[in-house]
């Protein structure tokens, strides 16, 4: 009746707020998704620019790890999400930006012909 007369729709949780899933429980694999997504999509983005080590090493510690800090103010992340952040991080910082397949597995833009 109260969401009626104010205007307001009954939703389920989980809600994001401010890019942050809002859960009563503790934070799955899942619910971190948006996170490893995100991460994919900013080093996809990248991957066309002739960048060298250290401007890699710049945008890697100034722009994917200022996300996963973001994420980590508001929640204790999962184990499995730490990892699977620092393996991304690992891979673009070594061997380059290259291009993500849709499985965010990584694929090398030079083919060994």
């Amino acid at each position: 009746m109260l969401l009626g007369v104010l205007g307001f729709q009954e939703d389920h949780l989980p809600v994001r707020y401010l890019e942050l899933p809002l859960i009563a429980s503790r934070l799955s694999l899942s619910d971190c998704k948006p996170l490893l997504s995100k991460i994919d999509s900013r080093i996809r983005g990248w991957g066309g620019l002739q960048l060298s080590f250290a401007a890699r090493v710049q945008l890697i510690k100034s722009v994917l790890m200022s996300l996963n800090i973001y994420w980590a103010m508001a929640f204790i992340l999962p184990k499995g999400v730490i990892q699977e952040i620092e393996k991304r991080l690992r891979s673009s910082y070594g061997r380059g930006l290259r291009e993500m397949d849709t499985q965010g597995r990584m694929e090398s833009s030079m083919s060994a012909d």
